[in-house]
């Protein structure tokens, strides 16, 4: 889910242009598993409110990677999104069932 913080960076056209390319780039495969299709663009650098203005971090290609939401989800929470305990909205954010 994303931060108070991050929520206008996330809905804005740079970061929408930017999430598509990086999905492309990698042909919609997730870099981490390699098996499943990806659908989000995580920030190996994760985003603080000390670092959400610096372009470098939010949108340069070398700190996103494409994931699916399985691996997504254990970067983040450290569990397995197919647990019973969590789940994902219509935002691809994990939230609890």
């Amino acid at each position: 889910m994303a931060k108070e913080f991050a929520k206008e960076f996330y809905q804005s056209s740079n970061w929408k242009k930017t999430r598509d390319y990086i999905l492309s780039k990698y042909h919609y495969l997730c870099q981490k598993c390699e098996e499943r299709p990806a659908e989000i663009v995580h920030h190996i650098i994760w985003l603080t409110p000390l670092n959400i203005n610096n372009p470098k971090i939010t949108l340069g290609e070398d700190n996103l990677i494409p994931v699916c939401r399985e691996c997504h989800a254990i970067i983040h929470e450290g569990v397995d999104a197919t647990t019973n305990e969590v789940m994902f909205n219509a935002n691809g954010e994990l939230i609890r069932r």
